[in-house]
């Protein structure tokens, strides 16, 4: 089928190896992570992450009422 898949650790994912391994097999040069919060907070604390983009819009909500 075509699907690729990367071994990252034996236990726990180890992030470093998994962007290694990308780095190696897939050639990537960037990778953006647009997870959640805890997707995200792992990175940080591995000290995986070189740039924060942070968006901020104003949003409203609520009904027609407010």
């Amino acid at each position: 089928m075509g699907i690729g898949f990367l071994i990252c650790g034996e236990g726990d994912l180890n992030l470093k190896l998994l962007l290694e391994k990308l780095k190696k097999y897939y050639d990537f040069d960037i990778f953006y992570l647009t997870g959640g919060p805890k997707t995200n907070s792992s990175f940080i604390k591995e000290d995986l992450v070189d740039e924060i983009s942070l968006i901020i819009y104003p949003g409203i909500q609520g009904g027609r009422k407010k």
